[in-house]
């Protein structure tokens, strides 16, 4: 029995964690439910990384979807460099002009043109010593990229899945940045042991070709539980919180062993691998896993998000913990 639903649609939300202490995530939708049409989406976010967001798209029968997204927000991060360690803080604004809703084999798949502006206006170590301006402002630029993705999404819950496989490719193009070429991969998928008992294998990989000496904010970053929680390039690595830049080719392998203690409430024993090198091509050479991190998590599943309690160790960081409650955004 099919009734109508609302086509619009407003949302509200809200985390708290060790890392930002408390972030906000408000959504107002115009239309976002209608199977054609025009559709208008804003989403605005509150806490040490901010933004606002507007989307509009219009689907038509038989053709794909047209996006046109704007964006304005800053991020403060937290990150470790060169055995040092920094409050980092940038501005991020642009435009991103994609088509959606394409299927391929099984595949969603996007194709799309972005331009957006990066500006370093804060970085400060623990001491209290600044990075001088005239660093800052050699790292801050304009990135227009040409992208493509393909995505095949089949877990069942995105935070705690039983089943399913999720695996993702996207190549980015700058043209005018030294024909930088950026390739990233990642596969997430379950296996299951016994009724309460499931392990969890996946991998991230993302390699930059010509890079240019600039180009900062197109650097692979590895760190904490949340992708691109402080800039899109970070992949997730159970060992440590915050972000720390390694080197063009990346490679993180995590493997996960799961157990459900009682209804929604689980213990995850975590481990992590990585590689970086210079290329994709010297890191079979040089072939020297050089980040190791272990964790030990127990979190329980409520109806407004997960609470997590974790304690977490890597031979880069030591030991060190994190305590989270909320759905990630």
């Amino acid at each position: 029995n099919c009734v109508k639903g609302p086509v619009h649609r407003i949302g509200l939300s809200g985390r708290a964690d060790s890392e930002e202490l408390v972030a906000a995530l408000a959504n107002v939708g115009l239309n976002v439910n209608k199977l054609r049409g025009a559709r208008l989406d804003l989403e605005a976010r509150a806490g040490s990384h901010w933004y606002g967001k507007a989307t509009g798209s219009l689907t038509m029968p038989g053709l794909p979807t047209v996006n046109l997204e704007a964006k304005l927000g800053h991020t403060t991060a937290h990150m470790n460099r060169n055995a040092n360690s920094y409050i980092v803080g940038y501005w991020n604004s642009g435009a991103d002009l994609y088509l959606s809703g394409m299927r391929m084999n099984r595949f969603d798949f996007r194709l799309g043109f972005r331009q957006e502006y990066y500006s370093m206006n804060s970085w400060l170590s623990d001491s209290g010593v600044a990075v001088p301006k005239s660093e800052m402002k050699q790292i801050s630029k304009w990135y227009s990229t040409i992208y493509g993705t393909l995505r095949h999404y089949t877990l069942d819950n995105f935070y705690f899945p039983s089943r399913g496989l999720s695996i993702g490719a996207e190549f980015n193009w700058l043209p005018w940045d030294n024909h930088t070429k950026i390739m990233e991969f990642d596969f997430r998928t379950v296996i299951p042991v016994r009724s309460r008992f499931s392990v969890l294998p996946s991998a991230n990989v993302r390699t930059v070709v010509d890079s240019a000496e600039d180009s900062f904010f197109m650097t692979n970053f590895i760190g904490g539980t949340m992708p691109g929680r402080y800039i899109p390039s970070q992949i997730p690595f159970a060992g440590f919180n915050g972000i720390t830049p390694v080197r063009d080719f990346v490679a993180v392998l995590n493997l996960d062993f799961r157990a459900t203690l009682v209804k929604n409430l689980y213990a995850t024993l975590s481990g992590t691998w990585a590689i970086d090198a210079d290329s994709m091509m010297t890191s079979f050479e040089e072939f020297n896993p050089n980040w190791f991190g272990v964790s030990a998590e127990v979190a329980y599943n409520s109806v407004i998000g997960p609470l997590r309690a974790r304690a977490q160790w890597s031979n880069a960081f030591g030991l060190t913990g994190y305590v989270g409650f909320g759905f990630d955004f």
